[in-house]
């Protein structure tokens, strides 16, 4: 059969001309594609539209709750930004091809893919193209675009998906203490005390930029409406509970919800858009946690609240906990402290009792794996005129469902090494365990005291691998130390080298607590 001419097999005449004459036609059809999408008359557009979509296969659809086709054109579909929404994904045949993330800071989305070979990225106006590599990310602009799937060997790279990209539906505005929103100030300009400021688009997250007294307001942009009841709201920042490089946490008033702690997931480069899809999947994994926590909660006191969340800060609204954690309960020389001697016995007993209680729901009723107990993830709060210790657990932002094969995160002092099996319920158990002989002033706080190790490299190098086994066999020095009263027996069984045998005993111990104890 002649073959010459094609643009599948490398070895037939014509091959080069053929390839030529695939990617000239390709790049011709451009044009009409990018004049359709930007004829599309927006004000007919669903509320909160931020893509409309014109997919070039039947087989390729996208994965979200918001996507509408167009009333007027059965090839056209729109995506809308919500506040329960990170992005749409890309699927041919059920099988995910690529994600889209949207920013927080920005008017950009990010593109990453699961294609075995790199795609490309064409902005359809100004005619530029980017290749996309697996497992990296491409931040996309406003405009009209179109993704090019993998070029295989001899092949013209198939187009996947136009879209054009609209700016965010909503705005972010900071308005000073008692502001009015009545002035507004250029992105250009000095702003002045009492002036209403909007934020500037792009490099740090809107609630980051607040300070004392100000106010975030979250609004429909001027001239549409948002169907979505939590699209506006306002937030009054109060003070800053804790700035880290995976999250800040501010409390503050939200207009809707009351009093809150805004925790948002961040990074400390988050104008990067490499970082954008980690954002994004780490704060709809908490999110998720925390939503199966509220629906199975049956009287357990011990455990952070979740009231509400936005996708698009991607901020988490949790209940405002009084007190501290416990790694800020600690004297010069690192170990905690609680007041007089039978002061600290009652707390110690009160805290591992609330703490049992907690991490045994988690793992029977929940079926969650917490994965970073530590004492920075437990606050506690000594009421005034009394002498009870009340603590809560907090920060799902590793949680996992108790089957779960692969638990990345956790802090390398709190894990234990159980091999193979060093997943699931009995990683919290020795985690409780550490943080427990902290408690009981066995162990100075770690991270103060005790060089780090990187948790992944531990199978690879001898010296990060040096460090963990010292490390363990400085808690199994402890826990040979331990005396036998009730709380001591306790953390002996926690710290356990039997995997199994440390839940068993969680499990046991949890049946047995008095109901005084955590309330």
């Amino acid at each position: 059969m002649d073959d010459s001419g094609s643009t599948t097999n490398e070895h037939s005449s014509g091959f080069i001309e053929a390839i030529q004459a695939k990617l000239k036609e390709g790049q011709e059809q451009d044009l009409p594609v990018r004049d359709s999408l930007e004829r599309i008359p927006l004000d007919e557009a669903p509320t909160d539209t931020r893509l409309v979509i014109s997919f070039r296969d039947a087989s390729r659809t996208m994965d979200c709750d918001d996507l509408r086709p167009w009333p007027t054109d059965k090839d056209i579909f729109t995506v809308q930004q919500t506040p329960e929404s990170t992005g749409p994904v890309l699927r041919q045949d059920h099988e995910p091809l690529c994600y889209f993330y949207f920013d927080p800071a920005t008017d950009h989305i990010t593109l990453s893919h699961k294609c075995k070979g790199p795609v490309e990225v064409v902005d359809l106006a100004a005619g530029e193209r980017r290749g996309v590599p697996p497992r990296q990310c491409a931040g996309i602009r406003p405009g009209c675009w179109r993704v090019y799937g993998p070029r295989g060997r001899g092949l013209v790279p198939e187009v996947l998906l136009d879209f054009r990209l609209l700016p965010r539906p909503y705005a972010t505005t900071i308005m000073e203490r008692g502001g009015s929103g009545s002035k507004s100030s250029l992105l250009t300009a000095l702003c002045k005390a009492r002036s209403v400021q909007h934020v500037p688009r792009g490099h740090i997250h809107p609630v980051e930029q607040l300070s004392l007294g100000q106010t975030l307001s979250i609004r429909p942009r001027s001239g549409s409406t948002s169907g979505h009841p939590d699209a506006a709201y306002t937030l009054k920042h109060v003070r800053t509970a804790a700035v880290k490089q995976t999250a800040c946490v501010v409390i503050g008033h939200h207009s809707k919800l009351g009093r809150v702690a805004i925790k948002v997931v961040r990074r400390e480069h988050e104008s990067d858009s490499r970082f954008v899809p980690s954002i994004a999947r780490h704060w709809a994994d908490e999110k998720r946690f925390l939503e199966r926590l509220h629906h199975v909660r049956v009287a357990q006191p011990c455990i952070v609240e979740l009231l509400g969340a936005d996708a698009r800060l991607y901020a988490l609204y949790l209940k405002v906990l009084p007190g501290k954690d416990l790694s800020q309960w600690v004297d010069t020389g690192h170990f905690f402290t609680c007041g007089s001697e039978g002061d600290a016995n009652r707390t110690i007993l009160r805290i591992s009792c609330q703490m049992t209680s907690a991490v045994a729901f988690l793992h029977k009723q929940a079926r969650i794996v917490h994965n970073d107990i530590k004492p920075a993830n437990i606050v506690a709060h000594l009421p005034r005129g009394t002498k009870v210790v009340d603590a809560k657990l907090i920060d799902f932002g590793h949680a996992s469902v108790v089957e779960a094969t692969d638990c990345p995160g956790g802090t390398p002092w709190y894990m234990p090494f159980d091999g193979p099996n060093n997943q699931g319920p009995a990683r919290d158990c020795w985690a409780l365990g550490v943080t427990l002989l902290f408690v009981m002033r066995a162990i100075p706080l770690p991270e103060k005291t005790q060089p780090v190790w990187r948790i992944d490299q531990v199978l690879h190098d001898d010296i990060q691998a040096q460090l963990m086994r010292d490390w363990l066999a400085g808690i199994q020095d402890r826990r040979k130390e331990l005396g036998d009263g009730d709380i001591e027996s306790f953390v002996h069984e926690l710290l356990s080298p039997d995997a199994e045998e440390r839940c068993r005993y969680l499990r046991r111990l949890a049946r047995t607590l008095p109901l005084g104890s955590l309330t």
